[in-house]
């Protein structure tokens, strides 16, 4: 896995974690 690929993936995830956590 490339880690720019992995950076964007976990960037997306916590976006997604914090939207869910805020409601």
């Amino acid at each position: 896995m490339i880690l720019k690929d992995f950076l964007a993936f976990t960037e997306s995830m916590v976006l997604a974690m914090s939207e869910r956590c805020s409601g």
